[in-house]
């Protein structure tokens, strides 16, 4: 069920990440999921892309499978829709392994999109293909794997790591990985704002949730503008009173 927002009322920042968030609901639907790692485990998942700010860009509310496409590259299929509009503006997504595949990768390069992505498995390696795309495996305390489109595997950085006696060592790690690991926070950020003051009120109505959601979002959408615009320090919940007084 794919939703619009007024796009044109903000650029998202350089920094975009997709990932799954849901909307509360304990209720009987045929929609409802449940993510056991998600805060939220039981209610209505949503597909969102939101930037650095916290600032929900693009959604698609998950209403189960549809049709043949059901299950065929569904990740694939939701990083292409909600990024449609950033094409060819050069942004950073970050998003985890369960949306992409190696194809994925070179579409998003075609369309001036430099994407991350993160994998598990068990080797250390790196490769460069004529896309510009790279795969980097690195072994830490597990095996981590990354894909990027635009970064070198090359560079380098290094990290702190404290060993079980309390020795501390510096290791050298891959770039991309620190950077996915500082960047792929957008959507928790998005949903970390939202909980601090959101509309929680109690329904047998399985579409009051959503509805309240939407409510919610278009307020955290207006504070991100307001106070990336004017600087201003005021606390969501004060932001929140003051929209209530001017409507009343």
């Amino acid at each position: 069920m794919r939703k619009q927002i007024n796009q044109r009322l903000y650029n998202p920042t350089k920094i975009i990440a997709i990932d799954k968030s849901m909307i509360k609901f304990k209720g009987c639907h045929s929609a409802k999921q449940y993510l056991p790692k998600k805060p939220i485990k039981r209610g209505y998942k949503v597909w969102a892309l939101a930037d650095k700010n916290g600032y929900l860009w693009n959604f698609d509310l998950y209403i189960g499978k549809s049709g043949d496409l059901a299950g065929k590259n569904l990740g694939a299929r939701v990083i292409k829709q909600l990024c449609q509009p950033l094409q060819n503006k050069n942004h950073h997504l970050y998003f985890d392994n369960y949306f992409t595949n190696y194809p994925l990768m070179t579409f998003l390069k075609t369309k001036n999109i430099h994407a991350y992505k993160e994998l598990k498995t068990c080797e250390y390696d790196w490769r460069v293909d004529q896309y510009s795309t790279s795969i980097v495996k690195w072994k830490d305390k597990r095996c981590v794997s990354l894909l990027s489109n635009f970064r070198d595997p090359k560079d380098v950085e290094t990290v702190q790591r404290k060993a079980k006696d309390e020795n501390i060592s510096y290791v050298p790690c891959p770039s991309v990985l620190k950077d996915y690991n500082q960047n792929m926070n957008c959507v928790d950020r998005f949903d970390q704002n939202k909980k601090t003051c959101q509309i929680d009120r109690k329904s047998k109505k399985w579409w009051h949730r959503i509805f309240f959601h939407l409510i919610d979002v278009a307020i955290l959408n207006a504070f991100v503008i307001y106070t990336q615009k004017t600087g201003s320090k005021i606390k969501m919940k004060d932001f929140r009173r003051q929209i209530s007084t001017e409507l009343v």
